[in-house]
């Protein structure tokens, strides 16, 4: 999966991309919020899905479509052979992670 993002896909995502890469570190924020920031909580989303599930997501993604315009092919399918290899069941659910990044402040 960390190939596929960042080497398959990485060059057709949208420059605006990076403020998740860099967990909004490089937004500019009001200086109170600077002043009053605290760590976040490690937060994620989670779902049980099978391979394809999870194929279907990464489908969506706006990267895909990019690509996709750019090469004439799928890179999901590269993905998807990749995967055959380690998760050979098409049909077994699996427990899938995505962090979520946000900025926290306490307005005082």
């Amino acid at each position: 999966m960390e190939r596929f993002y960042h080497e398959v896909v990485g060059p057709y995502w949208p420059p605006e991309r990076e403020s998740i890469e860099n967990r909004y570190q490089d937004i500019e924020r009001p200086s109170w919020v600077r002043q009053n920031e605290i760590p976040p909580p490690d937060l994620r989303m989670e779902a049980n899905w099978n391979r394809h599930q999870l194929l279907g997501y990464i489908s969506t993604w706006s990267a895909i479509e990019k690509y996709r315009s750019a090469k004439g092919t799928d890179p999901v399918q590269l993905l998807e052979e990749s995967l055959e290899q380690c998760w050979p069941h098409a049909t077994e659910v699996r427990l899938v992670r995505w962090p979520i990044f946000f900025i926290a402040a306490r307005k005082s």
